[in-house]
């Protein structure tokens, strides 16, 4: 099963309600790309989220 992991940082001015808002809808679009079995992120620190994808197993 292989996946993605993509650490992203907020800037300066940017609210931390709307990265969180950002965040869950890019989730809500990667889990319905093709392939796509999970889609999450997490918060690692007050300015940070972390994404993890995961994907159905590679084809023959």
């Amino acid at each position: 099963m292989p996946i993605q992991l993509t650490i992203w940082e907020r800037r300066d001015k940017g609210r931390r309600e709307t990265m969180e808002n950002k965040a869950f809808e890019l989730c809500r679009l990667r889990r319905k790309s093709g392939g796509i079995t999970s889609a999450r992120f997490y918060w690692s620190g007050s300015d940070e989220i972390v994404f993890l994808v995961e994907g159905e197993g590679g084809r023959p």
